[in-house]
């Protein structure tokens, strides 16, 4: 069953993409499960869109 991304109040969208991918990649590099890996980009990117990710 396919997990739903969080649901975040939107500071800003530019960069998310990026934020996904590169959180992919560094899960992958640790050899992470395919679902992990995914799991934490999906969390990644929902933390940038909502700001959360800068102190």
């Amino acid at each position: 069953m396919p997990h739903q991304p969080p649901a975040v109040t939107v500071a800003r969208v530019t960069g998310a993409g990026d934020c996904f991918l590169a959180a992919h990649l560094a899960a992958e590099r640790q050899h992470q499960p395919r679902d992990a890996a995914l799991r934490q980009a999906v969390e990644a990117s929902a933390a940038h869109v909502s700001g959360k990710d800068v102190p």
